[in-house]
């Protein structure tokens, strides 16, 4: 674009600035147009992107009354946030992407509800799509990706993220970007997260209250240690030394391991890194064996018939 074209639209558009995404094209041979946001920053693009990307952008630029050595020019009801990241996750995703200055998801999920609005006026297709591969590439939360899906109600992909976020870090705290966007354009995901998240913290404290008292109702007996771990004052049994053969002790220091680890990475039965945890606490192999059987049918019996998912 000419010096003097460049004045020409900036006086037209009040005053602008080029994105550095989107600069001027300097290959002759290409037919290019400039589109502006509502604040007035402008991006160069070749008119057969601008045709591929939406017939009614292509449309606008084609029928407007500013015409320059590179193109048309045209102004887009929409502002240059959200401008950049369509404009970015559609034609320069690779920008998104760089190790170097890796974006943050949360960043993207903020812009994401204008971006929405702003493809449906003017006819964008493939966006959402693109977005939320870029957000998965970029190892966001299942909260974040739960709330990408929510906003084009997208019932099976929230299912499916919904699983993943039954454990600590995330029944513990929801950010507030999440809260806020789901429930300004998507309020049933979360209530349907909330409930979810009710009834697993629910679900854990009464595993917890289970394992410390009376098994959920299971009939398994743990009370006492056995006649091996007991013999000679239990000096082979290291959780009768740490526990001073107090048995009750020994048993909450298990449901503590069994708890903590369960909720932290939302187990609903007994595993290998359960039964390691319940070891590493016990230090013995027959009294964690006992554990293991006992607290394993506890998380079946406790967390039978609960929802894994919205």
């Amino acid at each position: 674009m000419t010096t003097q074209e460049e004045r020409r639209i900036e006086r037209k558009a009040g005053g602008g600035t080029t994105h550095p995404f989107f600069p001027p094209l300097n290959d002759k041979h290409t037919s290019a147009c400039i589109l502006s946001s509502s604040d007035h920053v402008f991006y160069h693009i070749p008119i057969s992107q601008a045709k591929d990307l939406s017939p009614t952008i292509h449309n606008l630029i084609t029928k407007t009354p500013i015409r320059g050595d590179t193109g048309n020019w045209t102004s887009l009801e929409a502002s240059s946030d959200t401008i950049t990241l369509v404009l970015t996750v559609l034609l320069r995703p690779h920008l998104l992407t760089n190790p170097k200055s890796p974006t943050n998801p949360q960043s993207l999920l903020k812009l994401l509800p204008d971006a929405l609005i702003f493809t449906r006026q003017y006819g964008i297709t493939h966006f959402h799509s693109r977005c939320t591969k870029l957000l998965i590439s970029l190892n966001s939360s299942p909260l974040i990706l739960y709330t990408a899906f929510a906003l084009v109600d997208d019932h099976p992909s929230c299912q499916r993220y919904s699983n993943l976020f039954i454990r600590s870090q995330y029944l513990d705290y929801l950010p507030p970007i999440v809260t806020r966007i789901l429930s300004t354009h998507s309020p049933k995901y979360l209530n349907a997260l909330l409930a979810l998240h009710a009834t697993w913290s629910k679900a854990y404290d009464e595993l917890y209250q289970a394992l410390v008292s009376d098994l959920a109702g299971v009939n398994i007996q743990l009370s006492g240690f056995g006649s091996t771990c007991k013999k000679r004052f239990g000096r082979g049994c290291p959780g009768y030394i740490s526990s001073k053969g107090q048995f009750k002790d020994l048993r909450v220091r298990a449901a503590d391991a069994t708890a903590a680890t369960a909720r932290d990475h939302g187990y609903r039965c007994m595993n290998a890194r359960i039964e390691a945890s319940i070891h590493d606490e016990v230090g013995c192999e027959t009294c964690s064996h006992r554990f293991v059987n006992a607290f394993g049918a506890v998380m079946s019996r406790v967390f039978e018939g609960i929802r894994e998912g919205i």
